[in-house]
């Protein structure tokens, strides 16, 4: 409604309550409750559309910001392992993993969930797992109640199992820089990142799925850069824990 239009339409219910009101007062209390009664019925229909219309167009506008950024669903939680191999399935080409020691995605992993997706459907995997010897690993183990050393150990067995995988579809680095996120992607059409917060656990705190779009272009170029930069990630050395020896770089 045009704004003349809202006035007249406000003016004329308000008439039809005060002249109800006042027809209340004389012989004609009937005719004036019922004038009254439509008067305040005008002006709550009228209440609940203009409510009804805004709500909708502040909802689009959300809608709208939801497409643009590429959100599919925020959970309140991180995923299963249900969902995370029902997600990992799609993959065709590739699938990038990023985490502090992947401590779960090792557990995942011992029963030949791996090797599956590398031999049956023969994809690409890179994994990013945080450098053993990095302050943060103390400082993880610390902010989420754990043994000392338990961060570096996870980091160390998960990169021992993958090495032994001896499979050139599967690559693992050791990342250096400040860690803020995991990240499963999932060729280039699906992502699901989730943070790194103090005071909760890791597996406690929520993820987002992520479609094509803003949000997922920014993730990936994280993950691309830590990759690809050597003084950002490098490829692990094991030969100081007891296992093999790589080529830095």
């Amino acid at each position: 409604m045009k704004r003349l239009e809202i006035f007249l339409y406000f003016a004329c219910n308000i008439i039809l309550v005060l002249l109800g009101l006042i027809l209340t007062l004389t012989q004609m209390e009937a005719i004036g409750e019922s004038l009254v009664a439509s008067g305040i019925a005008g002006i709550i229909m009228y209440w609940a559309i203009y409510v009804q219309r805004k709500r909708t167009a502040e909802e689009e506008t959300l809608l709208e910001t939801l497409r643009r950024f590429g959100i599919i669903d925020i959970l309140g939680r991180r995923l299963t392992k249900e969902e995370a191999d029902k997600i990992g399935d799609t993959a065709k080409k590739r699938q990038d993993i990023m985490g502090f020691s992947l401590a779960t995605f090792y557990d995942d992993m011992q029963h030949g969930r791996i090797q599956e997706l590398l031999e049956r459907k023969r994809i690409r995997m890179r994994i990013l797992v945080v450098h053993p010897e990095s302050p943060y690993c103390e400082q993880r183990d610390y902010e989420e109640a754990l043994p000392p050393g338990t961060t570096k150990n996870e980091i160390i067995k998960v990169t021992k199992f993958i090495l032994a995988l001896k499979n050139p579809n599967v690559e693992i680095r050791w990342y250096k820089s400040i860690p803020t996120t995991s990240m499963l992607v999932i060729d280039d059409d699906e992502m699901v990142v989730g943070p790194y917060l103090t005071g909760w656990k890791h597996r406690n705190t929520y993820s987002i799925r992520l479609k094509s779009g803003k949000l997922f272009d920014y993730y990936r170029t994280h993950f691309e850069k830590i990759w690809s930069d050597p003084k950002l990630s490098c490829k692990p050395d094991l030969s100081i824990y007891g296992g093999e020896t790589y080529e830095k770089g």
